[in-house]
Parts: structure tokens; sequence; C-alpha cells
């Protein structure tokens, strides 16, 4: 958790490692090389975008 750059990996249920915003994460998978019990494993996610849809009033 110490070793996050974005600082988004808080202490949760029982101690274990939660990320608080997953949008903040970056990728860099330094939490996972230097977790010491290795309860940490980054895996990509897909990202969604959102859009508006846009309706025509004529």
């Amino acid at each position: 958790m110490a070793f996050c750059p974005q600082k988004i990996i808080k202490p949760g249920k029982d101690a274990k490692p939660e990320i608080l915003d997953k949008d903040g994460c970056v990728g860099c998978r330094f939490c996972e090389m230097h977790c010491p019990d290795f309860a940490i494993t980054v895996s990509e996610r897909k990202f969604y975008q959102r859009t508006l849809l846009e309706t025509d009033d004529d």
C-alpha cells in the first residue's frame, strides 16, 4: 500500500489492500512487484467510454 505512487490503495476489511479509486490507477504495477505478501494482483481493465445520446427535436 505504501508503494502506490497514486496513493489510492488503503487498508480495507481485515487490513487487506483495497483500491479506493480504480480510475486513478495508472497500471504501473509497482504495488504488485513490491508487495511483500503477494496480496496485490494488477489486471487490465476494459475502458468503456460514456457517451451522451443526442436527439433531434426537428
